[in-house]
């Protein structure tokens, strides 16, 4: 099984183990990234940052899910 995983590609728009993983819709090209890290392919989206592009640069968007929290 192992042997299998090292060898085998993700389909496109997805990545990680077992393919379980989908490409972020904030990356450049909406859905593809490296398929075993999830990088994104030509970086972010604007307002978007981080190598997966799941992080806003947007203030307000961090606010609110910071108010969901608690």
């Amino acid at each position: 099984l192992i042997f299998w995983y090292m060898f085998t590609e993700c389909p496109s728009g997805f990545y990680g183990h077992d393919c379980k993983e989908s490409c972020s819709t904030h990356c450049i090209v909406s859905g593809t990234c490296d398929r075993v890290t999830g990088q994104c392919i030509g970086g972010c989206k604007a307002g978007w940052k981080e190598s997966k592009c799941d992080t806003s640069t947007d203030i307000s968007l961090f606010i609110k899910k910071w108010n969901k929290q608690f």
